[in-house]
């Protein structure tokens, strides 16, 4: 079988990362994994991570927190077992009866924050085609605010929360280590116009586009995290991505100033995003 093509798409939170994971996991040629780096952050920051993550020791139990070995099956291994690791124990058996046989697009869902400090990046330069995934930073806060009851009555909520700036920092330095500017999707536009857009970037990264991409079944999937009935409600009850409204989110006056600061750095890969073609 021809090598795989690796994308490794990187988000921030309280974004359509899991609906973009549904849409590329509705192609027959593409196989995905659910945050392959997960484990590894709550093995390293757990003390840090109470409160906001919950079901930690369910994610430790269940899914590979050795980083040597997460990273070359993010890089090396060949489909499906590149993948499989990365679904919960117990599950993975199961779950190679649904991977698309002879699939040879492993795409990635990444978070921004789980590139901590020790996590080797130069994969990121040639093993993977390294896009990345952006959100209103305005939306963003507000979604943390309903979401996360912590953060809501303390209004401890602060730029390095939206995952901008570890963003930024990987897009340059995927930026100037590749000599090339990294693809950028923007949450807006893909709700806005999921075909066009969607187009868009499986033109940028040279991979065919195909219309399943716009729809998926509902409920789990069999790559989801075990951390998914946390999380996924949203997604597990949809079928394709929602329409787009402009929700003007009204925040407390003591977070304009986050908002203001993380919006500048959202402005740097927003100029870069990719749009339908006219």
């Amino acid at each position: 079988m021809a090598e795989a093509r690796r994308i490794a798409m990187i988000s921030g939170p309280r974004n359509i990362s899991t609906a973009l994971m549904r849409s590329q996991g509705s192609r027959p040629d593409t196989v995905v994994c659910d945050e392959p780096l997960y484990a590894y952050f709550l093995a390293q920051t757990s003390g840090h991570a109470e409160g906001r993550h919950p079901g930690i020791e369910e994610v430790l139990a269940y899914h590979e927190t050795d980083l040597p070995i997460v990273l070359q099956h993010l890089t090396q291994e060949p489909l499906p077992l590149a993948a499989m690791i990365f679904y919960p124990k117990g599950t993975r058996q199961a779950a190679r009866e649904k991977i698309p046989p002879g699939a040879n697009i492993f795409y990635q869902k990444h978070m921004a924050h789980h590139f901590i400090p020790g996590v080797e990046r130069g994969w990121l330069l040639d093993r993977v085609t390294t896009c990345f995934l952006i959100r209103n930073p305005r939306e963003v806060v507000g979604s943390l605010l309903r979401t996360q009851p912590k953060l809501r009555d303390s209004l401890a909520v602060g730029v390095a929360d939206t995952g901008l700036p570890e963003q930024v920092e990987l897009f340059d330095y995927v930026r100037q280590g590749t000599g090339q500017v990294p693809p950028v999707l923007d949450a807006g536009d893909v709700l806005a116009n999921p075909e066009g857009v969607l187009g868009a970037f499986c033109d940028r990264i040279k991979v065919p586009y195909i219309p399943a991409m716009l729809s998926w079944e509902s409920g789990l999937a069999y790559y989801d995290g075990i951390w998914a009935k946390y999380w996924y409600n949203s997604v597990m009850n949809s079928t394709g991505f929602g329409t787009y409204q402009d929700k003007d989110e009204k925040l407390p006056p003591e977070l304009e100033p986050v908002v203001i600061e993380a919006n500048e750095l959202y402005q740097v890969l927003y100029s870069h995003r990719i749009t339908a073609a006219v």
